[in-house]
């Protein structure tokens, strides 16, 4: 299972806190909504890879959604630049609060635990470690259970994942 980690920053990105802020109050009430985003490694990017969309630059960094490709990344042009880039739509298991008092999967502790990422800057769908990935798959695993976020099935389970460094 592939991992790309997806970077956000609402003062750059046509995604603005305000529209996460709705999408995540229609996610919690259950409501659909489309979501893709662009993914610059697309030639490695598969439909049913993990994403983990990072927020960064701002007084609430972290990670602010998890989910996995629900396509294949696909061509689209972008209006403001008029460049083909490529996007992937997204299936996202969980939204996270990103309140700057949120505590949950913050990129102050992420970033001691997994310094083999960059959390601030690189390439928006940045192909990681198969073992890096297993780990902070299980850190978010863990971080779902032990806050009660998560309780239908676990983050695993949704992603059909096997774990990299458990097999081999």
């Amino acid at each position: 299972m592939k991992c790309f980690i997806l970077r956000w920053n609402p003062e750059r990105n046509t995604f603005k806190q305000k529209d996460f802020e709705e999408f995540q109050t229609d996610f919690n009430n259950g409501e659909e909504y489309s979501l893709r985003w662009e993914i610059e490694q697309w030639e490695e990017a598969e439909k049913g890879n993990l994403f983990i969309l990072v927020q960064y630059n701002t007084a609430n960094e972290g990670i602010a959604m998890i989910g996995k490709f629900a396509s294949a990344p696909y061509e689209r042009l972008k209006p403001k630049t008029g460049k083909i880039v490529h996007v992937a739509d997204l299936e996202v298991l969980s939204v996270f609060d990103r309140d700057p008092d949120s505590k949950i999967l913050i990129t102050f502790q992420l970033e001691k635990d997994f310094p083999e990422i960059n959390w601030y800057e690189g390439v928006n769908g940045e192909l990681i470690d198969n073992f890096v990935a297993d780990r902070l798959t299980l850190r978010i695993n863990d971080e779902l259970q032990t806050r009660d976020i998560w309780d239908r099935w676990t983050f695993g389970e949704f992603m059909g994942l096997e774990m990299y460094y458990l097999n081999n």
